[in-house]
């Protein structure tokens, strides 16, 4: 089941659909829903607790054979006094709940490639045997991944040597300079080896290598793939608390109710390194970033692994879980088992409504909480109080905004809780909270995570905390900005990259203080609530309309490009990181004047995660051309969808550019036909799944009018 890539030249081709006839102007394509694997971890426990500073327990594998049976196998410490790692194990006949003494499984060979220690095991069960993948050290420091076996408990492992099974160990990932963390499941016939590689940059790729798993040397049939399943984008996201670049562990299963490969690992470094998922269909081929919940949920977060069954799969069976090493001091972990729910869930939507009376919509988890005409009202002044939206929000960006009328002494804050995991959480338990807090000289507002703590703060006016004001927080993908009555220069900037919001309930809190809150709106951020403020130019000469609707003119004809929600005066540079959704605008190419070039284009820019804001060096460029021509510009490889005719006039006045986008897939609409005109998938390795998003144009003026996100509408 090798994967087939396309000659370089098909990425050129376009799809072209046959022309239907136009529709009524309500005729649009229906959205596209994403069903999405989420696990969602319950209830938990310490399995392991560090005995000392320099004891840790991490590289878990959880393996069940029944209802009740689960073996662990991790790595430690071979003793406080001999930091080497050894490989142990130990049993639990009670579903996770007690556990057998540790027993020594697994140490390095003296004088071989794993001589300076074993770690990340994972085990399969083939032919009678029981197949350990382990990661090995040299004492050169390089890691390379090992595979051991036995056939029963009471004989002792045998290594495979490159050729055959001995005591002589020979790496199976031999081809690469480095890799690690291996996973292996039996997969179609196949066994399937994942295993992690870093790159000079410092990222991660999860890789793939299989072979036929009939034959009794299948190390020495291995093939590998030739692309990564997982590019992690985070840079160092193993690094620990010395700055010891540890890869980043990733653990792969075969999921056998929703028949989908599912891994998790974890994202940032050291201490805010946090659980992540990533799925992929049925072949395991290519993974996406999924939904981990923040319910169980510790920070410090590595090397995670799912209770799977003895041949890589997760069962179809109670308990479910997952396993992870964590620690918040240094050189030292402890472990902790977290049981899971596992279910499909389409993701970016309303999951309940918003709607509805106040009494209705509103709980109060502390506090004493007042229902009025013009808001709700806090007047308690205890020491911390919050009211919950029962409305639960699944949109992967999403702006609040409300209007407080505060009594904060100093110390006391008011603000706004929202991606709570639960409705009741308190912003100990999930979310971020968005909040101003009264000094006697130096006002904050400041960004709080559940967890960890301040992201981040600045300094604003002493009146504002004992004065009326609006607070706005626009966030998208692990970007928070929060602003005070809509001025960038009274906000904050942060990115949470580790564990980014994903939806959930929002609430409004205060700390010793009272306050009013009212007219609390949730919506879209994009195009924003103040375009002055949102909008910044990037290239050419950019004009905000003041139209009924939001109109952008481009006054330049050379190149030009607005992006979306600049970081003008703001405390930290933050991208906006917009991913799969509905980008759709209005657009006029020559402004009503003399016709232009017909080679002369404006189009939606999106998906540069590069940094650079820019269609020519980043991301991916949707043009319409003056002509009615629509195509595709992918930065560092050129026009890749070649122009597909439309019938369209831009030039004689505003026609619709839609651009549906789920992963590396682009479907495009133009006025109002219903089907596409172009449906094209990034197949390279280089393809781009989440960015900016701006506006742009070349070679004429342009004119840009109901600029539009949806993260809804393509999930």
């Amino acid at each position: 089941m090798k994967r087939v890539l396309l000659p370089a030249v098909l990425l050129s081709v376009s799809t072209a659909l046959a022309v239907v006839p136009a529709g009524p102007s309500a005729a649009q394509p229906l959205p596209v829903a994403r069903v999405s694997f989420v696990v969602e971890p319950t209830t938990g426990h310490d399995l392991y607790t560090h005995t000392g500073p320099s004891d840790y327990r991490i590289g878990a594998a959880l393996v069940s054979s029944s209802f009740t049976a689960v073996d662990q196998y991790n790595c430690g410490p071979r003793a406080l006094t001999d930091p080497h790692p050894v490989i142990r194990l130990t049993h639990s006949s009670d579903g996770g709940t007690t556990w057998s003494p540790e027993s020594l499984v697994l140490t390095g060979t003296p004088g071989e490639r794993d001589a300076a220690g074993v770690c990340d095991p994972a085990v399969l069960e083939l032919g009678g045997f029981t197949y350990l993948a382990y990661t090995g050290t040299d004492n050169g420091g390089t890691r390379q991944v090992f595979v051991a076996r036995r056939q029963s408990a009471t004989e002792p492992w045998v290594m495979w040597d490159g050729q055959g099974w001995s005591q002589d160990p020979f790496p199976v990932t031999a081809w690469t300079p480095s890799a690690s963390g291996p996973s292996l499941v039996l997969f179609d016939g196949q066994v399937r080896l994942y295993y992690n590689v870093r790159l000079p940059d410092g990222t991660i790729q999860t890789r793939l290598a299989w072979s036929p798993g009939s034959a009794a040397n299948w190390p020495s049939s291995m093939t590998r793939e030739d692309e990564p399943v997982i590019e992690h984008p985070e840079v160092n996201p193993g690094l620990d608390c010395v700055g010891a670049a540890w890869p980043a562990d990733t653990d792969v299963k075969y999921d056998i109710t929703t028949n989908r490969f599912v891994a998790v690992t974890t994202d940032q470094a050291y201490p805010r390194s946090a659980l992540q998922l990533y799925e992929s269909g049925d072949d395991g081929l290519t993974f996406a970033k999924s939904t981990i919940t923040r319910g169980d949920y510790h920070p410090g977060a590595r090397s995670p692994a799912f209770l799977g069954t003895p041949t890589g799969a997760i069962p179809l069976k109670t308990p479910t879980a997952i396993v992870y090493s964590h620690t918040t001091a240094c050189g030292s972990a402890d472990v902790r088992w977290s049981n899971t729910r596992q279910l499909l869930r389409t993701t970016g939507s309303i999951v309940e409504p918003l709607t509805g009376s106040n009494t209705a919509n509103w709980r109060r988890n502390s506090g004493q909480w007042l229902n009025q005409a013009d808001g709700f009202r806090q007047d308690d002044r205890t020491a911390y109080a919050e009211a919950s939206l029962a409305g639960r929000v699944a949109s992967s960006s999403s702006t609040f905004s409300l209007h407080i009328d505060p009594y904060l002494p100093p110390g006391g804050y008011a603000g706004i809780h929202f991606g709570k995991a639960n409705v009741d959480d308190t912003l100990d338990e999930s979310g971020y909270v968005a909040y101003v807090e009264s000094k006697d000289t130096d006002p904050k507002l400041c960004v709080v995570k559940a967890g960890f703590g301040t992201l981040g703060c600045t300094t604003i006016q002493t009146a504002y905390g004992m004065t009326p004001f609006n607070l706005r927080v626009v966030q998208s993908g692990g970007n928070i900005k929060a602003f005070i009555d809509g001025a960038p220069r009274l906000g904050v900037a942060v990115t949470d990259a580790e564990d980014p919001f994903l939806g959930g309930y929002v609430g409004l809190v205060t700390w010793q203080s009272a306050a009013v809150f009212s007219n609390l709106q949730i919506g879209d951020n994009v195009p924003g609530k103040s375009q002055l403020s949102d909008w910044g130019t990037r290239e050419g000469a950019w004009a905000y309309g003041q139209a009924a609707t939001t109109t952008f003119l481009s006054n330049g004809t050379s190149s030009g490009q607005l992006n979306l929600q600049t970081d003008q005066d703001l405390i930290a540079p933050v991208l906006t990181q917009l991913g799969d959704g509905t980008y759709s605008a209005m657009v006029e190419v020559g402004n009503g004047g003399p016709s232009p070039n017909p080679s002369a284009w404006a189009g939606i820019a999106l998906a540069d995660h590069t940094g650079s804001g820019s269609w020519s060096r980043g991301g991916y460029l949707v043009f319409l051309r003056a002509n009615g021509h629509v195509g595709i510009y992918k930065a560092g490889s050129g026009q890749i969808v070649l122009d597909v005719a439309t019938g369209t006039n831009p030039a004689a006045g505003p026609v619709r550019l839609r651009v549906l986008k789920t992963g590396a897939n682009f479907q495009v609409y133009v006025g109002d036909r219903a089907a596409p005109y172009v449906n094209w998938t990034d197949l390279s390795s280089t393809a781009w799944a989440i960015g900016s998003f701006g506006v742009a144009n070349l070679l004429a003026p342009a004119t840009f009018s109901q600029v539009t996100y949806d993260g809804d509408a393509a999930r």
